[in-house]
């Protein structure tokens, strides 16, 4: 049965949209604020949110926004998003979405779908050309922001050789009472953000504001791990840091940021930080280590590497042409 989604249906439309598109996943933060708004998606422009339901349980999800306003207006154009459980497919639950929301387009006096595709899943790709969408520029490998780690598959002891002497790692949410501590990694954590590659600086952050959210952070089962000086008591003890998000419903986490003391690069420091999330979320049970690196960012890349994330394909922008 295919319906319009209703607010009490979040929950089932989360966790089947972060089974089915692992690269665009919703942390727990994310679902948080989804609750807050319901599945309504813009007041200001067309939208149509649906379900899929097969004996009485949600295994799709569909969804289509014109883009008329905006930043960067485009008449005529609906952005589509179609989501089927991996558990649920090959049974024709995403198709069935597809012609609703095709349907809907048409029925507005749009002239063209577009929607984004994960090129790592070859099935959704293959769907997506089925369904007649094709690749709305020239086809070339897409820029490889996205880096992968698959926990599961992982050596311990390999992970434990990257950590280093004289140096503690320890997670921030036990030192929440350290003032002075706190004020000492915000610090490490503004300074290495200026210093990531990025198409906008990034702006520093308010101690008050940074420190919320990572109380958010803790409370949401991530993680900030922090490597400190052994036996160093000074607020240059802190060398670095590295912080993960989790994801909702399923066994993953976004690694958000990874910082080093511009004094203390090139030392190992990262790698080490990278190694020690990787031990955290396998003790957790967490299988998969999410996170983007942008293409000039050559000493992070290498790092993810000498870790074992591997880079992945991306997402690509498809379209089709609609028909009277």
């Amino acid at each position: 049965m295919i319906r319009a989604a209703v607010d009490s249906d979040l929950d089932a439309i989360v966790r089947v949209h972060n089974r089915a598109r692992p690269l665009l996943a919703d942390t727990v933060a994310a679902l948080r604020a989804r609750r807050a708004a319901g599945v309504a998606l813009r007041d200001d422009v067309p939208w149509i949110r649906l379900v899929a339901e097969v004996d009485g349980e949600i295994v799709g999800t569909g969804r289509a926004i014109e883009a008329s306003s905006g930043p960067v207006p485009e008449p005529g154009v609906v952005y589509v998003g179609i989501e089927v459980d991996p558990a649920a497919a090959g049974r024709g639950v995403g198709h069935l979405l597809f012609e609703q929301v095709r349907v809907w387009a048409q029925a507005l006096g749009a002239d063209r779908l577009r929607c984004l595709v994960d090129l790592e899943d070859e099935r959704s790709v293959a769907i997506t050309r089925g369904w007649g969408l094709t690749v709305s520029q020239a086809e070339e490998e897409a820029p490889r922001w996205n880096y992968v780690l698959d926990v599961t598959r992982l050596e311990r002891a390999r992970l434990i050789e990257m950590l280093l002497p004289g140096i503690e790692v320890v997670a921030l949410a036990t030192r929440f009472d350290d003032e002075a501590f706190c004020r000492a990694v915000h610090e490490v954590h503004d300074e290495g953000r200026a210093d990531i590659p990025s198409t906008e600086p990034f702006p520093a952050t308010a101690y008050e504001d940074w420190r919320a959210g990572e109380l958010r952070r803790a409370g949401d089962g991530g993680v900030t791990l922090v490597a400190v000086r052994a036996g160093d008591d000074s607020c240059k003890a802190v060398l670095g840091a590295s912080a993960a998000e989790p994801v909702a419903f399923v066994p993953a986490a976004f690694v958000d940021w990874t910082v080093v003391r511009r004094t203390e690069r090139r030392r190992g420091i990262g790698r080490m930080l990278k190694a020690a999330l990787a031990l955290w979320a396998a003790e957790r049970g967490i299988d998969r280590l999410d996170t983007e690196v942008t293409g000039d960012n050559v000493a992070m890349i290498g790092v993810n590497g000498s870790v074992g994330y591997r880079p992945v394909k991306g997402l690509e922008l498809f379209e089709m042409l609609l028909g009277d």
